[in-house]
C-alpha cells in the first residue's frame, strides 16, 4: 500500500510540474506573407504604429488537442511509473506466489494502460484532423 501512496504522490507532482513547464503552441501572426485581407490590415496597422504582431486565437481543436496530449504525457508517466513499480515488485517477491501474481498483474495493467493511451491519443487525433479538414 505505500507503494502505491508513493506513486500516487509521484503522479500528482509530474502532473503539476508537468502543467507548470507545458509551453503555449500560439504562433504570432507571419507579416512576411499575410494570406488573407484581415491579415494584411493587421500588418498594416502593426508596421504603422510600431507594435508587433498579436498571437492568433486558438481554436477549439487546438485547445482539445492541448489538453488531450497533456493528459497523454501524465498517463504515460504514470503506465511507465507503474511498469517500473511492477518489475520492482516482481524482482523482490521471493518465490512468493502471491507477490509474483501480484506484481505480473501491475505490469499486465501498466502495459495495457499504455496501450490505451496509444489508442486514445490516436483516436482523438484522426478525429481532431477530421473535423478540421471537414467542417
Amino acid at each position: 500500500m505505500k507503494i502505491f501512496k508513493k506513486t500516487i504522490l509521484v503522479s500528482c507532482l509530474t502532473f503539476v510540474s508537468l502543467l507548470s513547464i507545458y509551453p503555449s503552441p500560439a504562433a504570432a501572426l507571419d507579416c512576411t506573407n499575410p494570406k488573407t485581407t484581415k491579415e494584411q490590415i493587421q500588418c498594416g496597422v502593426n508596421a504603422g504604429s510600431g507594435q508587433s504582431a498579436p498571437e492568433p486565437a486558438k481554436t477549439l481543436n487546438q485547445t482539445i488537442g492541448d489538453i488531450v496530449n497533456l493528459l497523454s504525457i501524465v498517463a504515460g508517466v504514470i503506465a511507465v511509473i507503474m511498469v517500473v513499480v511492477g518489475g520492482v515488485r516482481f524482482a523482490t517477491a521471493g518465490g512468493n506466489e502471491q507477490s509474483v501474481a501480484a506484481a505480473k498483474s501491475t505490469l499486465v495493467y501498466a502495459i495495457i494502460g499504455l496501450f490505451v493511451v496509444a489508442l486514445a491519443q490516436s483516436i482523438v487525433r484522426l478525429l481532431l484532423h477530421k473535423t478540421v479538414h471537414n467542417p
